[in-house]
Formats: structure tokens, C-alpha cells, sequence
């Protein structure tokens, strides 16, 4: 069983490989493909909205993205374009070190797979983490 690391790595890290999966939105009931995809050092984390065209599709996933977290994590860009529940999948990677990943989405709400963190931890064991020989950032 994969158990999420205890310390954290010195160098940034990626997925493997890609991971894909669907589920339910929590709030709209809408079935949603989540793609997860290996990203280059220094990338963070960052989501693509596959129903959104062009540039206005991607949203990073840092504090400068933060709208609300009264129902759920929301983050937003400047067009508007929104992602929720972006917990659901910023956990488990937070929780397994990966400080570098695309995650594409057909939705607006990032669902959790059947199973919950639980089945993408073992996901993203599946997929292997891969160190990128790249310092981690500071603060």
C-alpha cells in the first residue's frame, strides 16, 4: 500500500506518467474525466479546463488564484473561468510531494474516484514520482 511521504524531497517532483480517471461533481452531479499529466520543474501545479478554449482555460493553483473556500476550494483566473473543489486532487498531491503536475478537466468541480484519496494515492504509486533534479523554490 502507498503511504504518503513523511519528509518532504529536496529536489521538485513530478507524476511518472499520466493518470486518468472520472467521477462525480460533488455539487452539479456531472460526470467529469480528470487527466493528470507529468509537468517540467518550476510548472507548479496548474489546471486546464478541456471545455474552455485557448489561454482562458488554465488556472494555476496558487494563492494568487484563491476566490473562496466556504463550500469547497475555488480557484479563478482573470477570464473568469473557475475550478472547485480543487481540494480533491490538491491533496493527494501535496500529501505524495508532487509540486509539478497539469491537470486536465472536462468540469468545472474536480471530483474524488470512487474511493476517495485513498484510490488516487494509489494512482499516482501506479504512475511512479519522479524526481526532477530541480531545486524546490523558496519562499
Amino acid at each position: 500500500m502507498f503511504h504518503a511521504t513523511q519528509t518532504k524531497a529536496t529536489v521538485q517532483q513530478t507524476v511518472g506518467t499520466s493518470i486518468a480517471y472520472h467521477g462525480i461533481g460533488p455539487f452539479d452531479g456531472r460526470t467529469v474525466a480528470v487527466k493528470l499529466r507529468p509537468a517540467e520543474p518550476d510548472t507548479g501545479v496548474r489546471f486546464v479546463r478541456t471545455d474552455v478554449t485557448g489561454e482562458d482555460a488554465v488556472i494555476r493553483a496558487d494563492w494568487q488564484h484563491f476566490i473562496d473556500a466556504r463550500l469547497g476550494t475555488v480557484l479563478g483566473n482573470q477570464h473568469g473561468v473557475t475550478v472547485t473543489y480543487a481540494e480533491n486532487i490538491l491533496t493527494p498531491l501535496h500529501q505524495c510531494g508532487i509540486d509539478n503536475a497539469t491537470i486536465e478537466l472536462n468540469g468545472a468541480e474536480v471530483p474524488r474516484p470512487d474511493g476517495g484519496y485513498a484510490s488516487l494515492y494509489v494512482l499516482i504509486e501506479r504512475a511512479g514520482i519522479v524526481a526532477q533534479h530541480a531545486p524546490l523554490p523558496g519562499i
